[in-house]
């Protein structure tokens, strides 16, 4: 579920580079990331810290947004 997540992102943000003409190496110097960073957002790699998401898709004039899902009461796993 997770991967499925990060690939959805991934490629909202590969689509919103894509509309602003921007390169990974133009988000590297907007953000101060490195380009190995960049490189694994866009290749929605597991591992990569939430707050470079963040700053990537603030970046891009995008959000992420954190959405609650239904969870066992008793076991607090999610369905």
């Amino acid at each position: 579920m997770v991967m499925e997540n990060l690939i959805l992102i991934s490629n909202d943000i590969k689509s919103r580079m894509k509309l602003l003409k921007l390169t990974q190496a133009d988000i590297s110097k907007i953000t101060g990331l490195s380009i190995r960073i960049i490189g694994n957002i866009v290749n929605a790699k597991e591992g990569t810290a939430i707050k470079n998401w963040i700053i990537v898709a603030n970046a891009l004039g995008a959000n992420i947004i954190l959405s609650t899902k239904k969870m066992c009461d008793e076991t607090r796993k999610s369905f």
